[in-house]
């Protein structure tokens, strides 16, 4: 092997760049405890950019992290059990966050709900950010799983969305316990 490559091995070299990635590791975790308003969920959510939760009668009927489906079938639940057909919304960030918000920002399902065809509809979304459709595939699984019946799926298309990305571990860890 190359002696310039052992050299790049050696413990006096790789103990520093270890330890300097701990220590923004740990600065990172301090300040974020130290905000009241953190959500790691909103991380890549841009500039002038807000994460939204919506509720019909007091009832969630959104998603904006893997965490939050469980919540999400719950009510899905209380809202079958009024007979209401569901429409489920499946996509990424764009349908839960909202540019440059105004004090009557709404969200795509807080406005579908508002609309009014006969009420026996309830529109409900699950988004996660930067979702891809193998992830979306599994959220309409565990909401069937889970023995909610849905109306009809409806899937929210953004070009990058189409990039074929691996699932992510965490949404793994959360398949792997509901399934």
């Amino acid at each position: 092997m190359n002696k310039t490559l052992l050299n790049f091995y050696k413990a006096k070299d790789v103990i520093p760049l270890c330890g300097s990635i701990l220590v923004g590791l740990l600065l990172f975790n301090f300040h974020s405890e130290k905000l009241n308003d953190f959500k790691p969920e909103e991380l890549g959510v841009g500039l002038n950019t807000v994460v939204k939760k919506a509720f019909l009668d007091s009832l969630n009927i959104n998603s904006t992290w893997i965490y939050d489906l469980e919540n999400l079938v719950h009510s899905a639940r209380k809202i079958n059990s009024k007979e209401k057909k569901i429409v489920l919304i499946l996509g990424a960030s764009q349908l839960h966050a909202i540019n440059n918000p105004s004090i009557n920002s709404e969200l795509m399902v807080e406005k579908l709900n508002k609309i009014p065809p006969n009420g026996s509809i309830v529109y409900l979304q699950a988004s996660i950010p930067n979702a891809n459709y193998h992830e979306l595939y599994w959220i309409r699984e565990y909401f069937r799983e889970a023995g909610i019946p849905i109306y009809c799926t409806c899937l929210s298309i953004c070009y990058d969305d189409l990039r074929e990305r691996p699932i992510k571990p965490e949404f793994l860890k959360f398949i792997e316990k509901k399934f």
